[in-house]
């Protein structure tokens, strides 16, 4: 596994937990602990949206007995709950459903209308509460950033997690430029979705077959890889099959370098500003 250049607790590739909304099973507890365990996955995602909470306890039933400090965990709290009053009872909540004591990173799930320095203010009381070690947003495009880093604070945003993948590259033209500006971390997610209207757009691209016979590699291994490319986006996926996990992980044990700039001109970014998308 290759980790975030800047921060080395962070995996490049990250767990998803949206598999256990409608399948929590046994191999999907045992893929989950399969991908810290034997493959060195550190970065875990989820969020009390998710089944109401019910995904958060089956990712803290899935890690039971390993030890807290080997993974990265990225909670998410819901915009009507990211106001005083409501975000300590949320955070606590999620807390309690994952069997843990904090949060590594704590992200507003999206802005809606919320308070932006109310949202801030309590984050930064968690993390002086020791609940949060950082906290961040998602599905923040560049205007909502502006916004946000002009509250009181709101310098200290860690990150900014957001739909990104090797279709969906609008992101390149200005917002990844602020956030590098002022030092916090992209998170993708959505890094293997390359399908649009049930549409299939890379499986009989010429250039995408050829690069995975060469390599051996399936094409959601090379798109975590595309997505991860410079070592600075962790790029988060879901799998509840364990093969299809070591799968979608030979990419960071491969030499697939030399053909991320064939993809990028294949599929290349925009020039000109692009809604960021969302899912």
């Amino acid at each position: 596994m290759k980790f975030h250049r800047d921060h080395p607790e962070i995996s490049l590739a990250g767990m998803g937990s949206t598999q256990f909304w409608n399948q929590d099973s046994e191999q999907t507890s045992r893929c989950f602990r399969m991908a810290i365990e034997e493959c060195g996955i550190t970065l875990i995602d989820t969020a009390e949206l998710y089944k109401d909470g019910e995904c958060e306890k089956s990712v803290a039933k899935a890690l039971k007995g390993i030890v807290r400090d080997s993974y990265y965990l990225t909670g998410k709290v819901s915009p009507e709950n990211a106001c005083a009053g409501k975000m300590e009872e949320s955070l606590k909540k999620s807390l309690l459903h994952l069997d843990t004591d904090h949060f590594d990173l704590y992200l507003l799930h999206w802005r809606e209308n919320v308070d932006l320095q109310e949202f801030v203010n309590e984050a930064e009381r968690f993390v002086k509460q020791g609940l949060i070690r950082h906290w961040g947003v998602s599905n923040f495009d560049t205007d909502d950033m502006k916004d946000l880093l002009s509250c009181e604070n709101g310098e200290n945003c860690f990150c900014d997690q957001i739909l990104y993948n090797v279709v969906t590259r609008g992101p390149e033209y200005d917002l990844f430029p602020y956030l590098k500006k002022h030092g916090i971390m992209a998170m993708a997610y959505g890094s293997t979705d390359y399908r649009r209207g049930g549409k299939d757009l890379l499986g009989n691209n010429a250039l995408i077959k050829e690069i995975c016979e060469k390599t051996g590699l399936c094409v959601p291994s090379l798109m975590l890889r595309f997505v991860s490319r410079n070592n600075d986006i962790p790029a988060l996926f879901r799998t509840s099959n364990p093969v299809h996990l070591k799968e979608n992980l030979k990419c960071f044990d491969s030499d697939v370098e030399r053909y991320m700039n064939l993809i990028e001109k294949e599929f290349p970014a925009p020039d000109h500003k692009v809604v960021l998308e969302k899912i």
